[in-house]
């Protein structure tokens, strides 16, 4: 079973970001409604060495709009879409930087979560998800993946949420991916949080994050997870129609301004990329080329607007 890539986490990134909106009724009764988000980030990987020659910078923009059907406190329903645009920059003329093996990335979205309250202390989690992500020049499909998860969470205490669950996701020119899901939401005292989620922000997939709201508006978070991303190339360069992947493990420090839950939010973000690794394969997935790259710090930062 390997981790899940990012076409298999993109649900759970979709539905992070419906969280706060989520959230805003936790508790007691409330009339059905609508309730929508938009948010824009942006954020750059500094140039770093590749081990086998050559050197490595990404720049990506993302933006994400959503609405969620609140029946109740506890059941709901919504739709969320992701565009995101990855720019790489490959540098040198030897190894891995020498090949150039792709450039501009296109990230799409479209996930439905589902969430059922199921008596007084257990809650209900379905997503239904279709991903595209390929290199500028090919047509969507030939990057499309599809994924669902379902996950239960159990009410422990007032502070304290566990729960788990399994993910399936198709993947590029590779084996169906099954992936184990660990939910987790500790309310340790008034202002410190810790909590398990899936891709958002400073990181592409699964991640733990510790936050300390220090008053109203202001928040701090530390948090370290694992990324894949794994997309279609186009049809020129080295691996033509091929596929791409790069590994990470981020660790990151944030800043949020804004009421979580509900209005607007300004957020900046920092870290480092550790035991990075590009791997290069045909367009059968076979092994054409890879290399480790040099641990190689981040910087970003975005708005979001909840109505």
């Amino acid at each position: 079973m390997r981790l899940a890539s990012l076409s298999a986490v993109a649900a759970i990134s979709l539905t992070v970001s419906l969280s706060p909106v989520l959230a805003q009724e936790s508790e007691g009764t409330m009339p059905s409604r609508w309730v929508g988000f938009g948010e824009a980030q942006f954020d750059h990987e500094f140039e770093t060495d590749i081990d086998s020659g050559g050197t490595l910078a990404e720049t990506r923009a993302r933006f994400e709009l959503g609405a969620i059907y609140m029946k109740s406190p506890r059941d709901s329903i919504g739709i969320a879409v992701r565009y995101g645009h990855h720019d790489y920059e490959f540098g040198g003329t030897a190894g891995f930087g020498g090949l150039a093996p792709w450039d501009n990335i296109r990230e799409t979205a479209v996930a439905v979560p589902y969430r059922l309250g199921i008596g007084a202390d257990w809650d209900l989690l379905a997503i239904a998800s279709v991903q595209g992500f390929s290199e500028s020049g090919t047509s969507w499909d030939e990057g499309v993946t599809a994924s669902g998860i379902l996950a239960t969470t159990y009410k422990v205490s007032n502070d304290l949420k566990l729960g788990g669950g399994l993910g399936i996701s198709t993947e590029i020119e590779d084996d169906v991916s099954f992936f184990p899901i660990l939910l987790v939401d500790w309310q340790m005292t008034e202002s410190l949080n810790f909590a398990t989620r899936g891709a958002s922000r400073a990181v592409d997939g699964p991640q733990a994050v510790l936050s300390w709201q220090a008053d109203p508006m202001w928040s701090l978070g530390l948090g370290a997870g694992h990324e894949t991303k794994r997309f279609r190339l186009d049809n020129s360069g080295v691996a033509p129609g091929g596929v791409g992947e790069e590994e990470a493990y981020p660790v990151f420090a944030s800043l949020t301004y804004g009421k979580e839950r509900g209005g607007f939010q300004a957020f900046l973000f920092g870290g480092y990329k550790l035991a990075g690794e590009l791997t290069l394969e045909d367009r059968n997935g076979t092994f054409v080329a890879g290399s480790d790259y040099e641990d190689t710090p981040f910087v970003g930062g975005g708005l979001r607007l909840t109505w």
